[in-house]
């Protein structure tokens, strides 16, 4: 075997396995559901947005029907949530539905949020900002 052939072979072997590195990592990666409209990539695992200087956690909104049956089914999903009866919020929830408010900064923040976005009445979630 000539020394060209031996690097071309290392050279293979080693894309490969990077290759299936990534694949794998990717696979263990739980994708976030189009109905979250902010980016969970931004926020570390401590729930807290990862921008330099402003380690926040970051609030979230989105509208169930306003009934106490669904209202049940979300608190035990997250431990962080605040039903509004009243506000339409910024995501504008009808006169049937009623605004749920949460945070990231709560242990398993992330399946919490892929947990919500499952529901089929859970039409979007999104981020929210107070001022």
């Amino acid at each position: 075997m000539t020394k060209q052939s031996t690097d071309l072979i290392f050279f293979l072997l080693s894309s490969s396995i990077i290759c299936l590195s990534a694949t794998c990592h990717k696979m263990t990666t739980e994708k976030a559901s189009p109905k979250i409209t902010f980016d969970l990539d931004q926020i570390g695992e401590d729930g807290l947005g990862n921008h330099p200087g402003s380690k926040v956690a970051i609030d979230y909104e989105y509208c169930i029907p306003a009934d106490e049956q669904h209202a049940a089914l979300v608190r035990k999903i997250d431990p962080s949530l605040k039903i509004m009866k009243r506000s339409r919020g910024r995501i504008g929830c009808n006169e049937n539905q009623w605004l749920c408010m949460g945070n990231t900064h709560q242990e398993n923040w992330r399946k919490i949020l892929l947990k919500l976005a499952e529901e089929e009445f859970v039409q979007q979630i999104d981020r929210t900002f107070f001022e």
